[in-house]
């Protein structure tokens, strides 16, 4: 069979540009669609002047290109943590209440590009590397920055060892602690989690930039979990599993609240309801171990469990999807 002379965005069937064009033709780096080729057409694509991302006048209705919006659009993630998951609700006698005002100081930046792919800048971020599809975060969109502060003479093993008497040996001091009690100790030592700063990419469409942040919020609230211990290693799989799966049913959650009586087309193309589809769409349809795998896996525990609440609070505490 010879190759289609086209190449086409399998959501959007009707977007179809020939394949000789495609690799030039600039797409929307939120929706993925095609710009028009004709010289003064109308539906051109805006500019972001952010190393070449343009934007459809789609997702442009709605575009976030400041942090106050990105505030408003953070705090609204928490609400729905709070309200309709009840993740800062007491759990097995460990109250929350430090963690939800932890998260609502959170910084919210709404940032450039090159800020939030700066290799000197680390945390969790929101973005896997599907270079076929320009709209499936191919570029970082957000980032959770935190620090640990951890005391080695702190909690169990400090309390342990003002009763120590400074002339035991250490076959006594291992006895009295049973053993491996040290290590267990070692382990518990006081630790602290702290958000410096939630980033998210300027110029983005507000559902899609709420689902990038609701991703980053479950970021921090593993990091700030009483339960999450730094010492043990959750596997990025995991983690960023998780995440996805927040940021697809709050998508979700965005579209059960949407009273309006928009249909999925506007005049300026694809509307909200229809984009945030496309965006759940992007999740699900991720091909890397990381972010689609994990995502999956994910999705399946909620199936099994039925409870994002519970499924969090599992990974939180085990590192890992139950089995």
């Amino acid at each position: 069979l010879n190759p289609s002379p086209y190449a086409y965005q399998p959501f959007w069937p009707d977007e179809i540009v020939c394949s000789r064009h495609s690799d030039g033709t600039a797409r929307c780096c939120s929706c993925g669609r095609y710009e028009p080729l004709a010289r003064g057409a109308v539906g051109r694509f805006a500019d972001l002047e952010d190393r070449g991302r343009k934007s459809c006048g789609a997702c442009l209705r709605t575009v976030v290109t400041d942090s106050d919006e990105g505030t408003g659009l953070w705090h609204q993630a928490l609400r729905h943590f709070r309200l309709d998951l009840g993740l800062f609700e007491d759990e097995g006698g460990m109250s929350k209440a430090g963690m939800r005002g932890a998260m609502e100081r959170v910084p919210v930046l709404i940032v450039g590009h090159d800020s939030l792919n700066d290799p000197s800048v680390r945390g969790t971020g929101h973005g896997a590397h599907d270079d076929d599809d320009v709209s499936s975060a191919s570029h970082t969109r957000g980032l959770c920055l935190y620090e640990y502060t951890q005391h080695p003479l702190g909690g169990q093993l400090r309390a342990f060892l003002r009763g120590v008497n400074c002339n035991a040996t250490v076959s006594a001091v291992l006895e009295a602690m049973g053993g491996d009690g040290f290590a267990a100790a070692a382990a518990a030592a006081a630790s602290g989690a702290h958000i410096t700063a939630v980033l998210c990419l300027r110029g983005l469409p507000r559902d899609l930039a709420a689902s990038v942040l609701a991703h980053e919020a479950t970021h921090a609230w593993f990091k700030l979990h009483p339960r999450y211990d730094p010492t043990r290693h959750m596997p990025r799989q995991v983690e960023e599993g998780c995440c996805q799966l927040v940021a697809f049913l709050y998508l979700g959650h965005l579209d059960e609240q949407d009273v309006s009586e928009e249909n999925y087309f506007v005049e300026e193309g694809p509307g909200d309801r229809k984009l945030r589809q496309y965006f759940q769409y992007c999740i699900e349809t991720m091909t890397d171990e990381v972010y689609g795998e994990g995502f999956r896996k994910a999705a399946a525990a909620y199936a099994k469990i039925g409870s994002v609440r519970a499924l969090l609070e599992f990974v939180a505490a085990n590192c890992d999807f139950p089995r």
